[in-house]
């Protein structure tokens, strides 16, 4: 009798998903939900264009970060699905990796987006034949759900 594949899941997200933090978690089905996502944004008593480009910095930073650290599980792990949120902040670094999923690995990436810049987001999903839901800006309730869902195996 053959040993059935797991169905291992990444979900990466430069900003936090509620309920959970970046590490690894056993399905109900015995299958692994691997989360890879921020801790946050800078102070909310920031304002003004400097908050704005350090957000922008930031979000940067902790998307590449994250990247990092998806090459591994995609190297080493069998994935069934990777889910990645793009919002605003590091739209592009978020999306390039989606595409680099799909070229380097052959796992069309599920894109999980808020409505800041949606036309070229959908364009995106688009060319990637890729899924795409408009979710809150941030994600990070929903986010949370789609990892609860998941976690019920």
């Amino acid at each position: 009798m053959k040993k059935e594949q797991r169905k291992d899941v990444l979900m990466l997200s430069y900003r936090p998903i509620s309920g959970y933090s970046s590490k690894a978690y056993e399905t109900k089905s015995g299958d692994r939900l691997i989360i890879l996502a921020g801790k946050g944004k800078p102070s909310e008593q920031e304002s003004g264009h400097a908050a704005e480009s350090r957000m922008y910095s930031q979000a940067q930073e902790v998307m590449e970060k994250i990247r990092k650290d998806a090459m591994k599980h995609l190297k080493y792990h069998t994935l069934s699905r990777v889910i990645i949120y793009s919002g605003l902040y590091a739209q592009r670094e978020s999306l390039q990796f989606a595409k680099y999923v799909k070229e380097k690995f052959g796992i069309t990436p599920e894109l999980v987006v808020c409505s800041c810049d949606l036309e070229k987001k959908k364009r995106f999903s688009d060319g990637l034949d890729a899924r795409l839901t408009v979710v809150e800006c941030g994600g990070r309730k929903t986010m949370g759900e789609i990892a609860d869902y998941i976690m019920k195996g």
